[in-house]
């Protein structure tokens, strides 16, 4: 068993790091040139045939080439100036040479933390999401070729088993396609804003390249950059993410930035259901998932007030209708699944600047919503000036209580036995409680504990 916190490595055995270089190998392609960015991300100019979508069986007797432009025309209002954008993002040293793609570098960390993922039964189907956003119906007679929006960008304090994003979305069925930013230390293992996108079909789910499927085009725009400017303190930075489909060859583009860079597209083979076709549904908003104890805040840590210069936002969202024309979205429905949490809202504004409107937000909880006697108040005050907003305790089954009961009395009886390490115990232990209501009362219970391997067969 070997732990990571961000990129520091413990107890990983010899065979273990064979292992990881071995795959390493297979993942990160030659590069015909190698880009290291001012945060120490390094990005491998890579041949445009060996980038990893091509890999994918159904891409193997494709005919993509590096000059391949989707067929629709930008029109005048895809082109829009903002005096808020990330303007910082280009690659330097003139981004990748003609022919060649830049793809993140697959490192051992990013490795350990999908194994150390695995092993703890820690993986996304076991963590809590919680969504807020607002949506078109989810109609088969909507026939959507593309949505988009103008997107504030912020960095919301995570922990590092947590997320925060924003995102604009497409889906028909199980296949989907989002595009945004986020704050994910589970897959980027720092807490900066970058810019991703997801697609799923069917039952494969991948972010920007780590799987196959994405073809980029675009040499200086990686997918994953790190924002270098974040919006703070009514000082706004935003960017545009817009997804289209080519109605002449099915293939669903990127579009980015004022200009609607085209960086690349999911090719029409990936999908072989709903997206296939048509979207049937688009939304937009914010996302938060957790591992733990606490739930992560989204966007600017506060429930929205309606106002640009202090909510997290999405502004100017339009669709794109079975005809390629950008249209607006017509009227849209809220989808909170913990109100309590996180919050949206919209708002019709008939200004040319903001159109139609998504304010996406809500505050953090559990731990920083405590009260500390060393500093007087809550991590929450001390983070955001102002008390945190109450919310209702979860009510969770008396089945999942049960099985995690059983999971801690199990641990307990191996580490006595010798079979497992102190920092093993620690770590599964906590794992365990996924599933308890009061969090914050084992763990305390435990810190006072005389004989905390009593109370973890006892819980």
């Amino acid at each position: 068993m070997f732990f990571l916190n961000y990129d520091k490595v413990e107890g990983l055995t010899k065979q273990e790091d064979e292992a990881l270089e071995r795959r390493l190998q297979l993942l990160n392609k030659p590069a015909v040139k190698t880009i290291k960015t001012e945060y120490g991300d390094i990005y491998d100019c890579v041949d445009f045939y060996q980038q990893p979508a091509f890999d994918h069986p159904l891409l193997k007797h494709h005919t993509y080439h590096p000059q391949m432009k989707p067929t629709f025309s930008l029109t005048k209002r895809d082109e829009e100036p903002s005096t808020l954008r990330n303007t910082a993002k280009i690659l330097k040293d003139g981004g990748c040479p003609k022919g060649t793609v830049p793809i993140r570098r697959t490192t051992k960390e990013d490795l350990i933390r999908e194994q150390n993922a695995d092993r703890f039964n820690a993986s996304y189907a076991k963590g809590i999401f919680h969504f807020a956003l607002e949506e078109t119906s989810d109609d088969q007679n909507n026939k959507f070729t593309g949505a988009g929006a103008w997107m504030s960008i912020y960095a919301p304090k995570v922990q590092n088993n947590q997320w925060s994003a924003s995102v604009v979305k497409l889906q028909n069925g199980r296949d989907q396609i989002q595009a945004g930013w986020r704050v994910d230390p589970i897959l980027y293992g720092d807490t900066r804003a970058r810019f991703f996108v997801l697609f799923k079909s069917g039952t494969t789910q991948c972010f920007n390249t780590r799987c196959k499927g994405f073809i980029i085009v675009n040499g200086q725009i990686p997918l994953d950059h790190i924002f270098p400017h974040v919006s703070k303190d009514g000082n706004i930075f935003e960017e545009r993410f817009y997804i289209q489909k080519d109605l002449i060859n099915g293939n669903w583009w990127l579009r980015y930035g004022s200009d609607s860079t085209q960086l690349g597209y999911w090719p029409a083979e990936l999908f072989g259901g709903g997206l296939k076709n048509f979207a049937s549904k688009a939304a937009w908003g914010g996302e938060a998932f957790s591992l733990g104890p606490t739930f992560p805040p989204m966007g600017t840590g506060q429930f929205p007030q309606r106002d640009t210069s202090v909510d997290a936002y999405c502004r100017k969202i339009s669709v794109i209708n079975s005809a390629g024309k950008t249209t607006n979205t017509g009227p849209v429905s809220k989808f909170e699944d913990a109100s309590a949490l996180y919050r949206v809202s919209d708002k019709q504004t008939g200004d040319n600047e903001f159109g139609h409107l998504v304010f996406l937000g809500g505050p953090e909880y559990w731990y920083n919503t405590a009260y500390q006697s060393s500093a007087g108040m809550t991590p929450f005050r001390v983070s955001y000036g102002r008390d945190p907003p109450t919310v209702a305790r979860y009510i969770l089954p008396k089945a999942n209580l049960a099985r995690a009961q059983n999971r801690m009395k199990s641990l307990a009886d191996r580490w006595e036995n010798g079979s497992m390490s102190n920092l093993n115990l620690i770590a599964r232990t906590l794992f365990a409680f996924t599933s308890i209501l009061n969090w914050e009362d084992v763990i305390l219970g435990l810190s006072k504990s005389s004989n905390p391997l009593e109370m973890l067969r006892s819980k």
